[in-house]
């Protein structure tokens, strides 16, 4: 990911914590609002989740620290209700909604636990292209057979 031209580190960390790490496109909104129910895991301030639902998409939102104690996100009030949880919890919670994740953290990230838990047929990724699974980093398109793999987005 690209960061901002004159953009200094704590500049960089203050847009973040408002927003998020990764910055939302209209076509990856609608993407993700043509998806059937969502379970946002590592929300942060529930930024995505905000947009999804202003689309009417249903969507419910955890990270595995509340908003107001957050260091990326205790600075600003939450976007949205975004439940504490883990990934574990957020898919026990919500066993009929499509796993989503925008920019999994790396490197000690939750997409193993994910992958292990969630058998369903969809999972949302927003990435750099690049997930770490199972102690290792991949590019490679995540898949599983009768599964499509992945839809770039175009920039």
């Amino acid at each position: 990911m690209a960061k901002m031209p004159n953009c200094t580190a704590h500049e960089w960390h203050q847009l973040v914590s408002a927003y998020s790490e990764a910055i939302p496109t209209v076509r990856a909104l609608e993407l993700l609002a043509a998806a059937p129910p969502l379970v946002e895991i590592g929300a942060g301030g529930g930024y995505w989740a905000r947009l999804l639902k202003d689309l009417g998409v249903d969507i419910v939102a955890y990270d595995l620290v509340a908003s107001e104690s957050n260091s990326w996100t205790a600075e600003l009030p939450a976007w949205t209700d975004v439940r504490v949880g883990d990934a574990i919890e957020a898919l026990h919670d919500n066993p009929d909604r499509v796993p989503f994740a925008c920019w999994p953290p790396r490197p000690h990230g939750y997409m193993d636990d994910v992958m292990r838990v969630y058998g369903g047929p969809t999972l949302t990724l927003i990435t750099d292209g690049r997930v770490r699974l199972f102690g290792e980093f991949t590019d490679r398109p995540v898949a599983r057979p009768g599964r499509p793999a992945s839809l770039p987005l175009a920039a």
